[in-house]
């Protein structure tokens, strides 16, 4: 539920007014930053116990110390009425993903036993380019777990190439 409502916030936002996507992108992933990075403040935002106007003029104050567009200055305000401040961070990714569908971009996440020299980074790239057509921006991590070979996600799909993986595929 949680991410339908953001997804309809992140479309909503998206597609209102007329400044540049990748403004919005900005100040949305800003917003974010500052309330992940300041745990009490996005908890002061969020609890009923203080009285909303007090919570609108610290969000205020806040916002009108940023040289925002007046978009995203009354869209983070809308947030806080309609007690959403709690879904900033998938209104973010579901903003992220709009941004990339337009763009033909898609973001995947590579596990490896060990780092990979950006030789073979540039060569895995290019194949899932190649695959899906698509611009790939990847994030890789090492998982020294999986013994050996690798682990890509595409979207909700995942490819496990892992050493670990044969392995338990041997034993079952």
């Amino acid at each position: 539920m949680k991410k339908s409502i953001a997804d309809r916030y992140a479309k909503a936002f998206f597609l209102a007014g007329n400044i540049p996507v990748e403004t919005k992108q900005h100040e949305l992933t800003w917003f974010t930053d500052v309330l992940n990075e300041q745990p009490q403040l996005k908890q002061m935002l969020q609890t009923p116990v203080i009285p909303y106007e007090k919570r609108h003029a610290l969000l205020t104050k806040l916002l009108k110390q940023k040289d925002l567009s007046t978009l995203s200055f009354h869209f983070f305000l809308l947030l806080l009425e309609c007690r959403r401040i709690d879904y900033l961070s998938a209104i973010t990714n579901a903003f992220a993903t709009l941004v990339d569908e337009i763009k033909n971009t898609r973001r995947i996440t590579v596990k490896t036993a060990q780092p990979l020299s950006t030789d073979k980074q540039a060569q895995l790239i290019k194949s899932i380019e190649t695959m899906c057509q698509q611009t790939i921006h990847a994030t890789y991590s090492t998982e020294p777990s999986l013994l050996g070979g690798i682990i890509v996600q595409i979207g909700d799909t995942v490819y496990d190439n892992s050493l670990r993986k044969q392995l338990e595929n041997i034993t079952l």
